[in-house]
């Protein structure tokens, strides 16, 4: 495979990645200016070359997020099962591409596969990115930044991607399908996806190539914008946040009520005004993370303060975040790979929000914070006490829902920006005078609770 960093806009404190592996036929040349503040993109095509992504590009981030997209999928799934067990991957998207590539019912037909392979020319393939872009304008876009390569090159793809076969079975965060995708039948990716991952659908009209920079701007949080956010908010976030204060002291309680922890210091994620920190303090050593720098109060506390969001390896009792991990990529992976990577008896105890917080923002906004359910966390406890990771006597609760009341809509903007959430950005200009008509004055929390103990 070849591998090429297109664009570069992570930040050198906390370097994060977009690995893109692009369907068959690519370079990097259609994707030159795809990227997403706060991470660098790199696009890997190729799938006929046995050379690997190197070890020690890799090697430089902190954080990478997977997007596999049409032939690239099955790369990306082989990717991640090689290398989630050693790399900070936070967050997988599948894009019109399935585990199965050749697959009458979960792939490309065999005989539409076929039919391409044995009659592969330029005129063919000019065919073929006409159908994969879905209009004839889009076509002409694409053919500016077309791919540079032979149709000998193509032929040996096509020939091992059928040859590699089906990918094994990895967990995506989430999956789309275009309603109009002239190359991948969009009932196969369903047949292939249906009760693996969360499915989005990009509408009737959507063809194979997509609109990748809404897709990441859905599926990657911009980290550098919360962290701005919340280090802006610093001075204000402790008189606004009363809510947030409630959910540090119930997620406490909790902590406490469990059973006695083995060696080791805490690690608190989201430490920010210091909130839960001022709690815990007493109890043992802590390791501080945060995206955006903590107070001063909290600098003197006895404590060891990080930039990041991964967990160390080091002696850990327990891992505690409040009101943290919806700002995650995904926090469904976190949850497992920070409870893998504890020791036998340490205990997991987190705090978030439910779908119906902000629900009244929610029609406006271009992308929602990672909320989940109870039901949600439920199962992923489940999940990991089946696997034998976590120990089945976990607790999840859904907190006492609460309606704040501004009485303006301006006093709860001003509430937003002062307790610093107003990271997530509004679905344009439409939307913005859509909401001041709305003229809401009210806004939902939903607090939910998860905490596991890792199975001695």
């Amino acid at each position: 495979m070849k591998t090429q960093t297109v664009t570069r806009l992570s930040h050198r404190s906390e370097p994060r990645l977009i690995l893109f592996f692009a369907g068959w036929g690519m370079d990097a040349r259609p994707f030159a200016t795809l990227g997403r503040e706060g991470y660098d993109t790199a696009v890997v095509w190729d799938y006929a070359d046995p050379t690997p992504i190197p070890a020690d590009f890799l090697d430089a981030y902190r954080e990478i997020c997977v997007v596999g997209w049409s032939f690239g999928v099955p790369y990306a799934a082989r990717f991640i099962a090689a290398e989630e067990k050693r790399r900070p991957i936070t967050r997988c998207v599948a894009v019109n591409g399935t585990l199965n590539p050749v697959d009458d019912s979960h792939g490309i037909p065999r005989a539409i596969f076929e039919g391409t392979l044995n009659g592969l020319t330029e005129r063919t393939l000019d065919k073929f990115n006409r159908r994969m872009a879905g209009s004839a304008e889009a076509a002409k876009a694409f053919a500016a930044t077309a791919p540079r390569r032979s149709i000998a090159d193509l032929t040996e793809e096509l020939k091992r991607v059928d040859a590699d076969g089906e990918a094994p079975r990895v967990a995506f965060d989430s999956v789309y399908i275009s309603g109009a995708d002239r190359i991948i039948p969009p009932r196969n990716q369903r047949n292939a996806w249906e009760g693996l991952a969360p499915i989005t659908d990009l509408g009737p009209e959507g063809p194979h190539l997509p609109d990748f920079a809404f897709i990441l701007s859905r599926e990657t949080a911009d980290k550098s914008r919360i962290g701005s956010s919340f280090e802006s908010a610093g001075a204000t976030y402790d008189s606004e946040a009363a809510i947030q204060h409630e959910v540090a002291q119930h997620l406490a309680e909790l902590w406490h009520s469990g059973t006695p922890l083995p060696h080791g210091d805490i690690i608190e994620f989201g430490t920010g005004t210091g909130q839960l920190t001022r709690i815990l303090a007493a109890d043992r050593p802590m390791r501080l993370y945060d995206i955006a720098p903590v107070s001063a109060a909290v600098k003197r506390a006895d404590a060891e303060i990080m930039i990041g969001q991964m967990i160390a390896e080091r002696p850990t009792a327990g891992v505690i975040a409040a009101s943290t991990i919806q700002w995650f990529n995904s926090p469904r992976r976190f949850i497992g790979r920070a409870l893998r990577a504890m020791p036998p008896g340490s205990r997991l105890a987190l705090s978030t929000f439910g779908p119906d917080t902000y629900r009244e923002l929610a029609p406006f906004q271009q992308s929602r914070p990672a909320y989940m359910s109870a039901d949600e966390l439920r199962e992923i406890a489940s999940a990991l006490a089946a696997e034998g990771v976590a120990e089945p006597d976990f607790t999840v609760e859904a907190g006492p829902v609460r309606v704040m009341e501004f009485g303006t809509t301006r006093r709860l903007a001003e509430h937003i920006r002062l307790s610093g959430v107003n990271a997530t950005r509004l679905n344009g200009t439409a939307a913005a005078r859509a909401l001041l008509a709305a003229a809401p004055t009210k806004l939902t929390y939903a607090p939910v609770y998860i905490m596991l103990r890792r199975r001695r």
